[in-house]
């Protein structure tokens, strides 16, 4: 009697070993609710559901639940689908997509975006079909998933009979409540704090991040741990590092952060960590989740929360112009080392992390085409009045996002100590209901930081033009030759 029904345990895991051990668990494709699950088809012609359904609302971004070559990208009776080849036999499916993002024929990685979610074909709401196939043959999609805690995201919702008294419904939200000066611990979370350019520990510094995490947040001093950017000793001790040590590589930077939370799960073995990041801290943190870390690694702790203030999602324009005034202008590199002399703060426009900050940098574009790793919940926080980042290019897209009212004569500093940032930071990491939007967080917020971006990239070209005026015919003579050649 046992020894046939272990021949058939063993062949059916034969069947499913070669895909999953090639590929890892899949993730799913976007963060909703199942609302309707697969169901077995009698026979390969016969009913059934040949996948499952998830309630997302239209046009939201739908990532590739593993890597793979997409070897379908297009319509398919009339409505758009991706398929994905994992190898091993198996393949997933995306179909009744509103846009297509990826071309067949080309490989994608595990979380990277492949289109945005259409109609489903049921309700008339949006929606997304997700379909997965082991050896040419339909298979419950929801036994690929990986083994985390996916309550969040997915659970099943109740199936109406009636499409046409299914009708979407606008999220819950709360307004948002003052915080207490000393509040307590959001979670039992370990808090990993990222500053960013210019930042240092040794020497003095800049630190108010750091008090965000500790005190402001409510975090305990012992479940607090700051990044350094000059790496850390043993069991995750912090090195002190200079401003200088902020200007270099941030993929560097995103594995001392991996480097980091290996020693966390080491020390605190079980911990959640959430990361708390301000500007390019962000990005380090952003860089992590999508290029080193995975849900299931074992030696790395669940990363459950991500807040960013002030973070260059999207790049910072005057990232650029720092360059051009550098390279491209007659006097722009002796005014720029006299100004870091005066004025400390000043990133290096030379650095490696200021060009990787640069909108369109290869760096930027690799972090638009791929999401955070799956089970991570992000929070972006800006201000309209941010001079270093603007508002638009703070949000961080598919996920939660407001711009606060201005603080302060410069929002990128302020935002890490504001009231209203903090109040905002706590209830979403406390799982409280999501926050309402504010005035700014319409049109009217993004509108400023357009705006500013557009004048911050121009800063090179006008300080060019200005140069041109004061040394008359030589300097714009000289500052065309800067301009052309390299």
């Amino acid at each position: 009697m046992w020894v046939p029904l272990l021949v058939m345990i063993i062949a059916v895991l034969n069947q499913a070993a070669p895909a999953v051990a090639a590929l890892g668990w899949l993730v799913p494709p976007v963060d909703g609710a199942v609302l309707r699950p697969f169901l077995a088809p009698s026979s390969p012609y016969g009913p059934g559901h040949r996948g499952i359904d998830y309630d997302v609302a239209h046009g939201a971004g739908v990532r590739a639940a593993g890597a793979g070559t997409v070897s379908w990208a297009g319509s398919v009776a009339g409505d758009l689908s991706v398929t994905i080849d994992h190898g091993g036999g198996l393949r997933s499916t995306y179909s009744i997509l509103s846009q297509i993002q990826v071309i067949q024929g080309t490989g994608v990685e595990q979380g990277q975006w492949i289109g945005r979610a259409g109609t489903d074909h049921r309700s008339g709401a949006g929606g997304l079909h997700f379909g997965v196939k082991l050896d040419g043959v339909y298979v419950d999609p929801m036994e690929y998933l990986g083994p985390v805690d996916l309550s969040a995201s997915v659970h099943l919702a109740p199936v109406l009979d009636d499409p046409g008294s299914m009708q979407p419904t606008a999220a819950e939200c709360v307004e948002p409540r003052p915080i207490a000066a000393k509040p307590p611990p959001p979670n039992d979370n370990v808090a990993v704090l990222v500053a960013g350019l210019s930042s240092a520990t040794r020497g003095g510094g800049n630190s108010d991040l750091f008090n965000l995490g500790r005190g402001l947040l409510g975090y305990r001093p012992e479940d607090t741990y700051r990044f350094s950017y000059a790496g850390h000793g043993g069991r995750g001790r912090h090195r002190p590092y200079r401003a200088t040590d902020t200007y270099g590589d941030i993929l560097l930077a995103a594995r001392r952060l991996r480097d980091l939370l290996a020693a966390i799960a080491r020390r605190r073995p079980g911990a959640d960590v959430d990361l708390i990041a301000h500007s390019q801290g962000g990005v380090v943190a952003r860089l992590f989740l999508q290029r080193l870390a995975h849900p299931w690694v074992s030696d790395l702790p669940r990363v459950e929360h991500l807040v960013t203030l002030a973070t260059p999602h999207t790049g910072a324009p005057i990232a650029g112009s720092l360059r051009d005034v550098r390279d491209k202008t007659l006097s722009g590199a002796p005014v720029l080392w006299g100004a870091r002399r005066l004025v400390g703060g000043l990133p290096d426009p030379g650095g490696r992390s200021v060009e990787q900050l640069v909108p369109g940098s290869s760096l930027m574009r690799g972090l638009a085409r791929e999401d955070i790793v799956y089970g991570t919940r992000a929070l972006a926080l800006t201000m309209p009045n941010d001079l270093v980042v603007p508002s638009d290019r703070a949000i961080m897209p598919e996920e939660q996002s407001h711009v606060l009212g201005p603080e302060g004569w410069n929002g990128h500093g302020a935002i890490v100590r504001s009231p209203a940032a903090r109040g905002l930071a706590h209830a979403f990491l406390r799982g409280a209901p999501r926050v309402c939007g504010s005035p700014w967080d319409s049109w009217g917020g993004r509108a400023i930081g357009r705006a500013m971006g557009f004048a911050e990239a121009r800063l090179g070209w006008l300080y060019g033009i200005l140069e041109g005026r004061v040394t008359g015919p030589a300097g714009r003579l000289a500052g065309t030759l800067r301009r052309v050649v390299p």
